[in-house]
């Protein structure tokens, strides 16, 4: 089953809050996002507190 590509972003959305996030690993998220035609950004996945959503199992 494909996984839509909201929940792609999504996926992706994390890693960009990040501060330590090396700047080769943020150019392989860019690079994928490209590839893929997606748009993530940091506030993906954020509850208006400024935490993350949490997902049940």
């Amino acid at each position: 089953m494909p996984v839509p590509r909201a929940g792609l972003e999504w996926m992706l959305s994390p890693g960009l809050r990040k501060e330590h996030l090396q700047a080769d690993d943020r150019a392989l998220v860019a690079r994928l996002a490209a590839e893929l035609d997606l748009h993530p950004t940091p506030e993906h996945g954020v509850t208006a507190d400024g935490f993350d959503v949490e997902v049940p199992p």
